[in-house]
């Protein structure tokens, strides 16, 4: 969810940015690569949470569950439900419990990334080897 963080809510990779900008001065495409990698790595997550919502039966509708997509901005995945954008209040609600009617939280979001936390660093892990073996950047290469 945009503009909200909260504990227990990233997994970050220091350096990623200067990293990113290292690999498109050596290939112009390795930047969409990545981006398109770590989409793949964010929708692990957004799956996750998918299942959570269908399976917690938060909304019965689908809506909730058919908002919950994953993006990425630069070098952040992110996934996030739409729904609000689309005049639903309830991803907020739900994930931080701040509505009169509604306190006790029912959280999807964080939960999802809690679970596949040890895939989503593999996934990282395994992308970096990957592009740095696959162009030259590793042992024996530029870097």
């Amino acid at each position: 969810m945009a503009g909200r963080r909260f504990s227990g809510s990233t997994v970050a990779v220091k350096g990623l940015d200067q990293l990113i900008r290292d690999f498109n001065k050596v290939n112009a495409d390795l930047r969409r690569d990545i981006q398109r990698e770590l989409q793949e790595i964010a929708r692990i997550v957004s799956d996750e949470a998918k299942e959570i919502v269908v399976q917690g039966d938060l909304f019965e509708s689908g809506k909730l569950a058919n908002q919950i997509r994953p993006r990425v901005r630069g070098s952040t995945a992110i996934v996030e439900s739409r729904a609000k954008r689309k005049g639903y209040a309830y991803p907020g609600i739900y994930e931080f419990g701040k509505s009169g009617r509604m306190k006790k939280r029912r959280p999807f979001l964080e939960p999802a990334l809690e679970a596949k936390q040890r895939e989503v660093i593999e996934g990282l892990e395994d992308m970096l080897g990957r592009l740095t073996s696959e162009n030259g950047l590793g042992r024996g290469g530029i870097l």
